[in-house]
């Protein structure tokens, strides 16, 4: 569909011939690229404007901070030309996607909040998922080839692996068009055959939503919930309780200290988001299905966040 709407490319090899024997030149008008360029430039002509509503009385500053990061971290993701490209992939490959992700390095090395383009033949959803939004989907994986060097720029503490890691030739991430790319109609044909050259590398990146069990720390006195603790991180409730102590002794010094049997502590489970980057080691394994489940982890993480960070926008779903 890309290429046929995109791309020109309309014509098949036999009816090039046809059109030819015929005295015809195989001109092609593309109506389609024409209505999807117009279409993209209203939805995507303008950068949207973000705004934060404050939920409760004395939030508005925090509400109008965070409208202004979300309108910086568009504008440092190239957010016009993200949502420009999502669009495209909506109106002809039926389902466009992109994601949110943390870039340590950025602000020089404070770190920030970021979009991205995702290319929709790398996503992979629960095929008995019902939500358009992907929210009950059993897991989220983008699987792509990267080349080995840039897959060490990436990892430099796993170069090791990466460097044993078994090579992938195939091109089974996009499908191959059938039109010819003859007579105005325009192809890479020629560009992926480098690919055969490089170094690739399978990489999957999955995204599964699990359960994580948590301590609810509750004001001894009003009972308003203080904090929400990861259980295995149960020290930090003694610094919660230091804290108040310390505000307490500030404006009343001859008060008692509160102590942790003073607080109604309760375990609660919290949805998280777990992230395993993985990569292709087994040298037999010749089509997806038999990678997906193995290789060598590049890094397993919990990501702070309750839904994927990964959204498709499909265009009839």
């Amino acid at each position: 569909d890309w290429e046929f709407a995109r791309l020109g490319m309309q014509w098949t090899d036999e009816e090039v011939q046809a059109l030819k024997a015929n005295g015809q030149a195989p001109i092609v008008v593309n109506q389609l690229r024409r209505i999807v360029e117009q279409y993209v430039a209203m939805m995507a002509g303008r950068a949207p404007r973000w705004r934060v509503v404050p939920r409760v009385a004395g939030a508005t500053e925090v509400a109008n901070i965070l409208s202004d990061l979300l309108a910086y971290n568009w504008d440092i993701s190239n957010g016009d030309l993200v949502l420009q490209q999502v669009i495209g992939d909506s109106l002809i490959r039926g389902v466009g996607a992109a994601m949110a992700y943390m870039d340590p390095n950025s602000d020089y090395g404070r770190g920030d909040i970021k979009i991205a383009y995702v290319h929709p033949r790398t996503l992979y959803f629960d095929p008995s998922m019902r939500d358009p939004l992907a929210k009950d989907s059993e897991h989220a994986i983008i699987s792509q080839l990267i080349s080995k060097s840039r897959l060490a720029q990436m990892y430099p503490e796993r170069v090791s692996d990466i460097e044993k890691a078994s090579i992938d030739h195939t091109d089974e991430d996009y499908v191959v068009t059938t039109k010819s790319p003859a007579d105005g109609q325009y192809g890479w044909a020629a560009g992926d055959k480098l690919k055969l050259h490089r170094e690739q590398i399978r990489v999957i990146d999955r995204y599964t939503k699990i359960l994580m069990p948590h301590l609810m720390v509750m004001h001894p006195v009003s009972g308003d919930p203080i904090d929400l603790v990861p259980k295995h991180e149960e020290k930090r409730i003694t610094d919660i309780i230091e804290m108040t102590n310390m505000a307490i002794r500030a404006q009343y010094p001859e008060a008692r200290p509160i102590t942790i049997d003073q607080y109604s502590i309760r375990e609660v489970n919290v949805q998280r988001i777990r992230q395993v980057v993985s990569m292709t080691t087994d040298p037999n394994a010749n089509n997806f299905t038999r990678r997906l489940p193995g290789g060598a982890v590049l890094s397993d993480q919990i990501l702070p966040i309750s839904r994927y960070p990964v959204v498709p926008f499909y265009n009839i779903f």
